[in-house]
Order: structure tokens, then sequence, then C-alpha cells
């Protein structure tokens, strides 16, 4: 339900960005992403990140899936200073 609720509060970040031109700031998709769910969800921005992403690859989505890993690598370099590990990487991919 968690991942139902962060996918529509995505998508509706999303058409708010169409509706009123790109976020301020030259930001990417994935960083605009990565700043509003870190707004949101505070120290569960990485985990709400890839929630998302293994949402998206049981669905099918493998382009989902790397937009959300994207945003959760952000996350991590915003957060602690340092992209993910490679391991935290296969753990998403195998929807841990």
């Amino acid at each position: 339900m968690r991942a139902l609720v962060t996918l529509l509060q995505s998508i509706i970040n999303k058409v708010y960005a169409r509706l009123y031109g790109p976020p301020k700031g030259g930001l990417t998709e994935v960083e605009y992403e990565a700043i509003t769910l870190i707004a949101q969800e505070g120290r569960a921005a990485l985990s709400k990140a890839r929630e998302q992403a293994a949402f998206c690859q049981r669905r099918g989505s493998e382009q989902g899936r790397l937009f959300w890993m994207q945003v959760a690598n952000e996350i991590s370099l915003r957060t602690k200073g340092r992209p993910l590990t490679d391991a935290g990487s296969a753990r998403e991919r195998k929807g841990a």
C-alpha cells in the first residue's frame, strides 16, 4: 500500500512539474524526484525509492526500475555523500 501511495505522489509531482514548468535550478527529473522524496520521507527516502524500484520490477517495468534506482542513488549521494554499492543494486534487481 505504501508503494502505491509513493507511486501516486510521484505521478502527482510529475504532472505538477509538467503543468508549471521544469523544476527551478536546472534539476533533472531524477534529482527533482530525489529531493522531493527526501523532503517528504526524511530518513525513509532511500527505502521508499528502493521500494518503488522493486514495485516497478514486479510489474515488469524495467524503465521504471532504472528510474527509481537512479533516484535511490541520488538520494544516497545527497544524504550519505556516496553512491549506492553494487551489492545494494544487485539486491534491488532481485526484488529484495
